[in-house]
């Protein structure tokens, strides 16, 4: 199709626009939607339930009265899933969502290598914000199994100095 001289470019799918999730759009109280009932067009159903996971987890964090600065920061290859305030300490969170714990919890599955991508991005969002402040690294595991849900936040889940 040609509009004013130029091609215009058909959209791939099914949805000719991006409705992006914005975080200032999130409520301060989620009800626990389970997953299945829950879809972000374009995404595999794992990203969807990672997605519900994250919004969980922000339910969560708030509840526990932080306050949530960014979701999903991205810099390069490295992402942040949640960033979030706790008095004057900085948290970075990392969240593992399941379907079930039968191969272990989910919070068991943030390797070395996470941790380290953690702390390098962790060190550029400070870097990126001009920001002075203590830094926690906490943990969420979410499991939903059976229509039932199961977390757990885990503050100084690791240490960038190790141990």
């Amino acid at each position: 199709m040609t509009v004013n001289g130029h091609h215009k470019r058909k959209q791939k799918g099914n949805y000719p626009f991006h409705i992006p999730v914005h975080l200032h759009y999130l409520p301060v109280y989620l009800p626990n939607i389970v997953p299945d009932s829950l879809y972000f067009w374009g995404m595999s159903e794992n990203k969807t339930v990672g997605k519900w996971g994250e919004l969980e987890a922000v339910r969560i964090l708030r509840e526990k009265g932080m306050k949530v600065l960014d979701m999903n920061w991205i810099f390069l290859h490295l992402e942040i899933d949640i960033i979030a305030m706790d008095g004057d300490q900085l948290v970075i969170v990392e969240v593992k969502t399941r379907g079930t714990n039968a191969f272990g919890e989910p919070e068991t599955f943030v390797s070395k290598k996470k941790q380290s991508n953690l702390i390098r991005a962790a060190n550029l969002y400070l870097e990126h914000k001009k920001l002075d402040c203590e830094v926690r690294f906490d943990v969420v595991g979410i499991v939903r199994e059976n229509n039932k849900i199961t977390s757990i936040h885990i503050p100084g889940a690791f240490s960038p100095y190790g141990g």
